[in-house]
């Protein structure tokens, strides 16, 4: 699934990366093959930047450039990024309004549960400590409402197996390590639903 919609991504992506330097035409020309012409993603294997803590989103793009996160999907598009003015980017999709929160199939009360207290007896902290009340987000904490519960369960794994490792003292890997497979599903769909 990852590998086509990465070749979707590039055929749609026939344009040279390097040449969109100003926000809009980044976003209309290149971030808009993934990410939509609104900030909301074109799938749900794509995260939503509509309505993102610009902090976190700075990071996330320094990141990506520094190599201290990595995305086969992003690759391709480093050299528009590097050409970009980063701040203003991040500027830009926080400005844009986040679509409509998803519908809940019945776990999102469990996984509100485990949002705002954690679960003690497996050392799991609450998220809403760092990413604020129902998910909106504090600073370079990512705002969680609304995204893809996709995305956010591939996240969430991919810091609990330590493929993803661009958090600042280890404290996603540290908080993720003991939750259940059931947890994450529940958290990803509470969040869906913010």
């Amino acid at each position: 699934m990852r590998g086509r919609l990465l070749t979707a991504c590039l055929l749609l992506c026939q344009w040279p990366v390097h040449a969109a330097t100003d926000t809009k035409t980044l976003a209309s020309t290149v971030c808009v093959a993934c990410h939509g012409v609104d900030g909301n993603g074109i799938a749900a294997a794509f995260p939503k930047l509509a309505g993102q803590q610009p902090e976190y989103l700075l990071k996330q793009m320094t990141d990506f450039l520094g190599g201290k996160r990595k995305n086969d999907v992003m690759t391709p598009f480093l050299p528009a990024l590097k050409a970009a003015n980063l701040k203003e980017v991040a500027q830009y999709y926080s400005a844009l309004p986040s679509s409509q929160a998803a519908n809940s199939t019945g776990q999102s009360e469990a996984g509100k549960q485990v949002y705002n207290n954690g679960n003690i007896a497996n050392g799991v902290p609450g998220c809403v400590g760092c990413h604020g009340p129902g998910g909106q987000g504090v600073e370079l904490n990512a705002r969680l409402a609304g995204q893809y519960q996709t995305y956010l369960i591939e996240q969430i794994k991919a810091f609990k197996s330590g493929a993803r490792n661009n958090d600042k003292a280890r404290v996603m890997r540290n908080a993720v390590v003991n939750l259940s497979e059931a947890e994450i599903n529940a958290v990803a769909e509470y969040l869906v639903t913010q």
